[in-house]
């Protein structure tokens, strides 16, 4: 089992910019699995990144609407 630091220590960003390091920890420890960033402020690749700072849009409305999309996918492949 890996040890890994609960602490990151990285030079200060844009304001609550998170650290690009976080990103690639989290699929380190994880691997190729989906991915999503709530309150983004920047589009990420490999990423589902939900925030106003992105679309202007109510986080609760794009999570729902993320809801509502993968609902429709699923229910297509059920058909399929």
């Amino acid at each position: 089992m890996h040890q890994y630091n609960s602490v990151i220590d990285t030079p200060i960003e844009a304001h609550s910019k998170k650290p690009d390091i976080v990103r690639d920890k989290i699929v380190e420890l994880y691997g190729k699995l989906p991915r999503i960033e709530l309150f983004a402020r920047q589009q990420v690749k490999g990423w589902d990144c939900l925030g106003n700072g992105i679309d202007g849009k109510d986080i609760r409305n794009s999570l729902s609407q993320m809801v509502t999309d993968f609902n429709v996918k699923s229910d297509i492949r059920k058909v399929a």
